[in-house]
Parts: structure tokens; sequence; C-alpha cells
């Protein structure tokens, strides 16, 4: 099994952080990407089989505007420390279709051909799957 960590950039121009770790815990793979085809297609052959894939970055949004109640908690504790998380609402531009975690989620683990030859698999926010955004590294230190 793998355990795929994510630091997703804001926009595809910027560089996104990828790390893999083996079932034994060893680093694999530890690198940056621009786009996400080049993520996706870096990360297919990991999860493959059984992963954990964990985003830094929103993967379910549904405020209309404002923060988040996560991420005004967590704003309320750390802002002191100048940290905390960003807004995320639908009314950004980013998040009006979806969350790009969210899309990348599915195309990593429904793989193209087998979400274009089943066409009643339901959609990653349809699924069952355990959902959790990544606490900011900044706070992590403070932690």
């Amino acid at each position: 099994m793998h355990s795929i960590g994510i630091d997703l950039a804001w926009g595809e121009r910027a560089q996104t952080g990828v790390a893999v770790l083996d079932a034994s815990g060893r680093l694999v793979l530890a690198s940056g990407f621009g786009g996400d085809e080049d993520i996706l297609t870096v990360l297919r052959p990991y999860a493959e089989g059984p992963c954990v894939v964990a985003f830094d970055a929103p993967l379910v949004v549904t405020n209309a505007t404002g923060s988040r109640p996560a991420e005004r908690e967590l704003n309320r504790d750390f802002a002191r420390f100048d940290a905390g998380a960003h807004p995320s609402n639908l009314a950004k531009p980013e998040f009006a279709s979806g969350t790009r975690a969210a899309r990348l989620a599915s195309a990593v683990l429904v793989p193209p051909a087998t979400a274009k030859d089943e066409p009643t698999r339901p959609p990653f926010k349809a699924r069952n799957w355990p959902r959790t955004d990544v606490v900011p590294s900044r706070v992590e230190a403070l932690v």
C-alpha cells in the first residue's frame, strides 16, 4: 500500500509538491509538478492498489461565501501566530465548479478508462470515502 501526499498549488502554473511512501514507509517519490496531467501521470501507478491519498487543499466546499467552519476554528486558534487557512467558498472562481483536489482525487482513484467504461459509477463526491483536509504546515510546526 502506498501513502501519497499532495501539497496542491492554488493554480496549475505553480508547483505542486508530491510525496509517495511505500508500505514500509520508504520515500519513493518527492518532487514538484506543474499541471494536473503531470501529477496524474506520476501518481496513477502508485494508486493502482490500496492507497491513502492526502491533499493539502480543500476537497469539499459547499458554503456560498465566507469560510468553512473548520477554517474559522483553525483561524480563531492560530491567527495570533500568523498561521491559518485561506477562506474557501463557492463565490471564488477556483471553487465555483468543484475543487481541484476532488477532481484530481477522482482521476487518481478512478483511472480514465474505467470511468469511461463504467458510466454508472458515482462521482467522487457521491462515494462514501472518508474526506479530510490537511492542517497547514505552519500550524503543524506550532503544534
